[in-house]
């Protein structure tokens, strides 16, 4: 009996030692993969923060272009770092400046447009302003050519009346012309900022 007591405990010591054995194996073995994955996560963050220290370095020295008074210009430049950029970040930041690039290009074509309108509307209030004036004059050389002849009080009433009348258009067509000078000149204000 005491032989198979002490087989009984030497395969339990075995089975101890085993045991012991695979834990180890398996505490190794985890601790191992677990190493590799945190090892693994560093050095992928590291390249990351590598690629965007670098790509920060190479958009420097371009930076004058991303702030260019031409809007066009500005516009390649973002469309060029929209295909170009390495990480998605820099990309989707990339495609926000050139949607609000472009945006802005729309704004002013737009701005543009009124512009050139009302810039058409200014210069046929302005020829209306000459025609008017020039009126004004002709009616005032006939008034000054009848009152020294000493014909036509009728005639030079009327003609005093059609010349407030003309005075009155010069003054409107002079207001307009102010109105559409004004206009232009905030819509250019408006493209500026």
């Amino acid at each position: 009996m005491v032989d198979e007591s002490k087989v009984a405990n030497n395969d339990v010591e075995i089975l101890k030692i085993k045991y012991s054995f695979f834990k180890f194996i398996l505490g190794t073995f985890a601790i191992s993969v677990l190493s590799l994955a945190i090892n693994w996560q560093i050095q992928e963050k590291k390249l990351k923060f590598e690629i965007q220290t670098k790509e920060s370095e190479y958009i420097a020295k371009f930076l004058d272009h991303g702030l260019d008074k031409e809007l066009e210009k500005r516009r390649d430049f973002a469309a060029y770092f929209v295909r170009l950029s390495p990480s998605d970040d820099a990309r989707l930041r990339w495609q926000g400046y050139l949607d609000f690039i472009e945006d802005l290009i729309k704004k002013a074509k737009e701005a543009e447009k009124i512009i050139t309108e009302k810039a058409a509307a200014l210069k046929a209030a302005n020829d209306e302003v000459v025609l008017a004036q020039q009126q004004a004059e002709e009616v005032h050389k006939e008034i000054k050519r009848l009152s020294t002849s000493g014909s036509g009080n009728q005639k030079i009433s009327a003609l005093e009346n059609r010349l407030q009348q003309s005075s009155k258009e010069v003054e409107e067509l002079r207001n307009k012309v102010q109105v559409l000078q004004s206009m232009i000149t905030e819509k250019r204000q408006d493209l500026i900022a």
